[in-house]
């Protein structure tokens, strides 16, 4: 496994890497793309296992996550248009890549907010990828979408995109462990083995709190791909 950064597509940041090769000649390229509040080391060894079978794997930590991420913008995408960035740096990834594997298969594999950002992708540059795995995606009812957009957008300019907001970390991710009750800890939700569910919580990287602008991005992304 080897580590690389390749500039942002805001200007600012380094996009921090990890790549993982096979023995011979890659057979395709799998491009991972992870979810919320985690990074891309949590794909150690599901991308170890895919080596094995031959396949190439990258994988970006995205603006606000893992190492890409500053001390003071953990959790946080941009000012603006943080959405369109990080699909931008989805597809910087992508080129990057294939320049160096040109005439092979390449895969976009998106997990959680990262299926989001992949349905995202396929729809911003249709063409570029022979096939997508999405893991873990669906779709909130546009109403529900719409108020929570709403809500984190009054949050963001009355107390900035920073702003971490308990209320809408409970209605979004802490909703979910409401489904799992009674609770063994407060991420049940995250998988259904017990001993990662304890190594997301061990994780540094993982669990932080979103910002109010993530939340703000993130909807406007999910209604973009909900839109016929």
């Amino acid at each position: 496994m080897n580590t690389f950064t390749y500039p942002g597509a805001d200007g600012t940041h380094k996009i921090f890497v990890r790549e993982w090769l096979p023995e011979g000649a890659p057979r395709a390229v799998v491009q991972l793309t992870h979810g919320v509040s985690e990074h891309s080391g949590r794909y150690d060894a599901f991308a170890r296992f895919l080596t094995e079978h031959g396949f190439a794997v990258y994988a970006q930590d995205h603006l606000g996550h893992g190492n890409t991420a500053g001390q003071d913008d953990r959790g946080w995408f941009a000012e603006k248009g943080g959405w369109q960035l990080v699909t931008r740096d989805v597809y910087g990834l992508r080129c990057l890549a294939g320049e160096r594997w040109q005439g092979i298969p390449y895969f976009l594999l998106g997990h959680s907010m990262g299926s989001f950002l992949v349905r995202t992708y396929l729809i911003d540059y249709p063409g570029t990828v022979d096939g997508a795995i999405l893991s873990g995606t669906g779709q909130e009812g546009a109403a529900l979408v719409a108020a929570g957009r709403l809500l984190s957008g009054a949050i963001c300019a009355l107390r900035g995109t920073k702003c971490l907001s308990p209320l809408i970390q409970s209605m979004s991710l802490g909703a979910y462990n409401k489904k799992f009750c009674p609770n063994r800890t407060p991420c049940d939700w995250v998988n259904r083995d017990p001993a990662q569910v304890d190594a997301y919580l061990a994780d540094p990287m993982c669990n932080g709190a979103s910002t109010a602008g993530l939340f703000r991005d993130m909807l406007g992304g999910i209604a973009y791909i909900g839109n016929r």
